[in-house]
């Protein structure tokens, strides 16, 4: 590519240099270094040279570019050619689902089962959204439902497939559904895959998704189960698209105590470490109900050497990956709304000395306050648009 591009510069610098010579030799301007007759012979000989060179050039480009051209063509055909070999059926398991975004450390905990997956679920055909905030462990949910028909001998194994990434390689509804018709099998029951749908979806055909839906509609037996974080679902038209397309919410809670106590007894079996009641108690108490909070709360602490976690420790640490966590979302509240970041410093101010907030005159406060930073903005914009 390097070659390519370093060939056409100093072919653009030719035809470049012999046409401003050309052009500059049939002004006034020169009149005064050559007599009419000469100039008149000298553009003569230099369009003589001129027109061949450029032919030359123009020759030689086509003769280098036509390969690539051709290269470029074939390639593309290929890639064409294994989408519609492949279709949207990328097969998968829960294993390979799971190890994207976890370690296997993580996954070798036992699952806590928050009693979400129902025999109702189970038995009926459906679209199923796995929906909670970040860190809270949809994933998991996700992938020990289908672990769950595999086990049952409701779906085979080998009938998993993930769409997140496929329904992107078609450029139409129609592209995507012929695909579809062509390489499912409707007499077999099988599951679909659709991790964080609204995020993977945004800046895709919308309808390429609902096409998709309507064929695997036509199986005997379906699952399409799909993730999402709650705040990634950015409104209510996103709710209504997701209802319309026939999905049914499963919300995924955090922990509760029992559940907190059990995930992080495996939790402390499975790194081999000690830990106190207290310090159980202080984890089930401050770890926000989260999975995750609690593992890399554990993994802080080993790291820091504490192989025997007491309730001190326990309390330090989870106080700090809370802090960390709650920064991480504030920067993106901020990044989002323009009046977050003074409902927030206004609240600061009212926890530091201890006053019960005055929510509505925030509110009303912040509400001005972002309407005169979008009134400004449009005033700087309006005033440098002719610039841009």
């Amino acid at each position: 590519m390097k070659k390519v591009i370093l060939f056409l510069l100093v072919a653009a610098l030719l035809c470049g240099l012999l046409f401003f010579t050309w052009h500059y030799l049939k002004t006034p301007i020169l009149n005064f270094l050559f007599p009419r007759q000469e100039k008149l012979k000298l553009i003569n000989t230099i369009s003589n040279i001129l027109i061949p060179v450029f032919a030359l050039i123009i020759s030689s480009i086509s003769i280098f570019l036509s390969p690539l051209i051709a290269e470029k063509i074939k390639e593309r055909k290929r890639s064409r050619i294994v989408v519609e070999e492949e279709g949207l059926l990328v097969p998968t398991t829960p294993e390979e689902f799971l190890l994207r975004k976890m370690s296997e450390e993580q996954i070798s905990i036992n699952w806590i089962d928050r009693e979400l997956i129902t025999d109702e679920m189970l038995r009926t055909s459906g679209l199923y959204l796995f929906e909670g905030r970040s860190k809270i462990g949809k994933t998991r949910e996700a992938a020990e439902f289908i672990r769950q028909l595999i086990e049952d001998g409701i779906v085979p194994p080998k009938r998993v497939f993930d769409l997140t990434k496929s329904i992107g390689l078609y450029p139409t509804p129609e592209s995507a559904r012929t695909a579809m018709n062509r390489k499912l099998d409707f007499g077999s029951p099988a599951v679909f895959l659709l991790d964080e749908i609204t995020r993977n979806i945004n800046g895709l055909p919308r309808e390429n998704l609902a096409e998709v839906l309507t064929v695997i509609k036509r199986c005997s037996r379906y699952y399409v189960i799909a993730t999402a974080r709650s705040d990634q679902i950015d409104s209510d038209k996103d709710r209504l698209w997701l209802k319309n397309l026939g999905f049914r919410t499963v919300v995924v809670r955090p922990l509760h105590r029992d559940e907190t106590l059990r995930f992080v007894d495996n939790l402390a079996g499975v790194l081999g470490v000690q830990i106190s009641d207290e310090a159980r108690e202080v984890f089930a108490k401050h770890s926000d109900g989260s999975p995750y909070r609690i593992f890399f709360t554990f993994k802080r602490l080993l790291r820091d050497g504490h192989s025997n976690i007491s309730s001190e420790h326990a309390e330090e640490y989870i106080r700090s990956e809370l802090i960390a966590a709650w920064k991480v979302v504030r920067n993106d509240l901020c990044d989002d709304i323009p009046e977050a970041d003074f409902i927030l410093k206004s609240l600061d101010v009212f926890y530091t000395i201890g006053i019960t907030p005055y929510y509505f005159a925030i509110m009303d406060f912040a509400y001005w306050i972002a309407k005169d930073l979008s009134w400004r903005k449009f005033h700087i914009l309006k005033k440098n648009e002719k610039r841009i």
